[in-house]
């Protein structure tokens, strides 16, 4: 009998962690997680949502070669991302962010 209780409490030991966990990442640390996810893809790979057409601000060459594309999400509030990219093989080389915590978010 004491074993089958030990059992139920180091599963919801288990449970419990793992809801601890899928809450404990902050929307902001969520999208910079979700944003440095793209490096090494294509441009035109890239999840859903990231690079559209109708969100891109600009382009600049960059002194290394590269080309980077700037964009502007503005829900919650204005957050520009850009993504630098290496002409030869379109893939994504580099990402960052100008924004605040509250502005540059995904909500988990």
């Amino acid at each position: 009998m004491k074993k089958k209780s030990t059992s139920v409490s180091f599963t919801t030991l288990w449970i419990s962690t793992l809801l601890l966990g899928c809450v404990s990442v902050s929307p902001h640390e969520n999208f910079k997680n979700a944003l440095y996810a793209n490096i090494g893809y294509k441009l035109k790979d890239i999840q859903p949502g990231w690079a559209r057409d109708l969100d891109l601000i600009d382009t600049l060459s960059l002194p290394n070669g590269n080309t980077e594309y700037r964009y502007l999400s503005i829900f919650p509030g204005p957050c520009r991302y850009m993504f630098e990219v290496d002409p030869s093989t379109s893939k994504i080389v580099g990402a960052r962010f100008e924004g605040n915590e509250t502005d540059c978010v995904i909500y988990p």
